[in-house]
């Protein structure tokens, strides 16, 4: 903890202030310390909704009651966890996000089997796409961005 000499301080002539200030201050370089923590991977979950509440965090349309979802949970700095729920259709395909086997997925025995061969063409539709090579508009696109110096 970083400590400034008191003769320093601008509020230095009034003590009681200072009583204030100095939790907030450590609580200051606490969420900063906890924000350049490196972020944990998502642990991804499935189950049917509960209720009708839910949004999806990818559309942001509202996931019915009984409808399979997919949860990205991840720490809170408040110290719990917090999940973002999915259309199984909406889920990124991002780094942030990985699935790994279908198999892994919290709650992936307790589905039903053709849910839970959506989720096994989800993963291959996945791995297809960071295979596949862009298409020849992105390629060309790419080459003459004006940043590379390329004519517009």
């Amino acid at each position: 903890m970083l400590v400034a000499p008191f003769s320093s301080l601008s509020i230095a002539r009034n003590a009681g202030r200072l009583r204030f200030l100095l939790p907030a201050s450590a609580a200051r370089v606490a969420r900063l310390a906890m924000s350049t923590a490196p972020q944990a991977a998502a642990a991804v979950s499935v189950e049917y909704a509960k209720s009708g509440r839910s949004t999806c965090k990818g559309c942001s349309g509202a996931i019915a009651s009984g409808a399979l979802r997919l949860g990205a949970s991840t720490p809170d700095p408040r110290g719990f966890d917090a999940t973002k729920w999915y259309h199984v259709a909406c889920f990124p395909s991002d780094a942030s996000h990985p699935l790994g086997p279908v198999e892994s997925i919290n709650g992936f025995d307790s589905i039903k089997e053709a849910d839970r061969e959506e989720l096994h063409e989800l993963v291959k539709n996945r791995a297809r796409d960071l295979t596949a090579e862009p298409s020849p508009k992105k390629v060309k696109t790419q080459m003459s961005s004006p940043a590379e110096g390329g004519v517009r």
